[in-house]
């Protein structure tokens, strides 16, 4: 079951997970209803978005951010063959043992980030306000 944020109140039942969206069922007038959930794809606007900010290592550009002075990640965009991009991500850590470098398989959306670093972290990475180009609300 998946709760509203704030009220706690039920909102629906997950009913499949698959590799790229999520079918929530929910009740309306006591029909069931069903929505696809589509994962939110990274981009650099998401990742300014999250607090990241353009920077270099190693003459490779990419967005970086540190956590509490220990752990770095740093996210280099990388073209695929089928002309969509990707993001490469390092992760360099330094608890008392030296600096450490970890490459893994890239994020490729947004909560997939943000899982990353709360498990590397304990931090949960929050949004700061819309990416460029996004739909005003009406």
């Amino acid at each position: 079951m998946i709760l509203a944020h704030e009220s706690n109140a039920p909102v629906g039942t997950i009913k499949e997970i698959h590799t790229s969206y999520v079918i929530l069922q929910e009740y309306e007038l006591g029909n069931p209803v069903y929505s696809l959930i589509m994962p939110i794809e990274l981009t650099p606007e998401w990742l300014e978005r999250l607090g990241f900010k353009k920077g270099y290592c190693d003459e490779m550009e990419g967005y970086m951010r540190t956590f509490g002075g220990r752990v770095t990640f740093f996210l280099v965009k990388q073209p695929y063959t089928n002309g969509t991009f990707g993001f490469l991500s390092f992760i360099e850590t330094n608890v008392g043992m030296g600096v450490n470098s970890i490459c893994l398989n890239p994020p490729e959306y947004v909560h997939q980030l943000m899982n990353l670093v709360y498990d590397f972290t304990g931090e949960e990475l929050e949004s700061f306000g819309k990416p460029a180009g996004a739909a005003k609300e009406t």
